[in-house]
């Protein structure tokens, strides 16, 4: 035990390393819980803009970018600095597709779905098949299918706007 205790003792650090980075879900928050100046300052204070001085302003600068599309898609009004009432349910969805579920939500896209109709919809925001494995083409009622078209049409639009703001 003492020698283990030595050991870790001496033996040099981990390298940390932040897997952080501005999402949508953030930018509203920030919004949210901040005034503007001070919203800033929190993300600069953060440990990824630490770890990366050499890029000082690179999240302050992403997250100018998420806010302009926020503020294009209607989540946010950052000229008066606060959320739209999409942008406060969009402040509340902690997934990778915040904003394609946000938007999905509020068109409508999953109203009025049975719950098998519905699981069968939102599965498509996580499922990812894998690669090199034979899947049969599922079988999927017409309102799941239409549903599942809308978003992939809602995500590409989305993927074209962070495409043109460089996110």
């Amino acid at each position: 035990l003492a020698s283990d205790l030595a050991r870790l003792a001496t033996s040099p650090a981990p390298e940390l390393r932040s897997s952080f980075r501005p999402t949508y879900n953030l930018a509203v928050n920030l919004v949210r819980r901040f005034r503007s100046d001070s919203a800033r300052q929190v993300l600069d204070k953060s440990f990824a803009q630490f770890q990366d001085s050499r890029h000082s302003d690179a999240l302050s600068a992403r997250l100018e970018r998420i806010l302009e599309v926020l503020d294009r898609r209607g989540h946010v009004d950052v000229a008066n600095w606060h959320l739209t009432e999409s942008g406060k349910l969009l402040a509340r969805i902690y997934h990778d597709c915040d904003l394609l579920v946000a938007e999905a939500l509020d068109r409508g896209l999953l109203d009025g779905l049975e719950a098998p109709k519905l699981a069968a919809t939102v599965s498509a925001f996580t499922y990812e098949a894998r690669a090199g494995r034979w899947h049969p083409e599922p079988r999927l009622p017409s309102v799941v299918l239409d549903r599942i078209h809308s978003l992939v049409s809602a995500a590409d639009v989305l993927r074209d706007v962070e495409s043109e703001m460089r996110i």
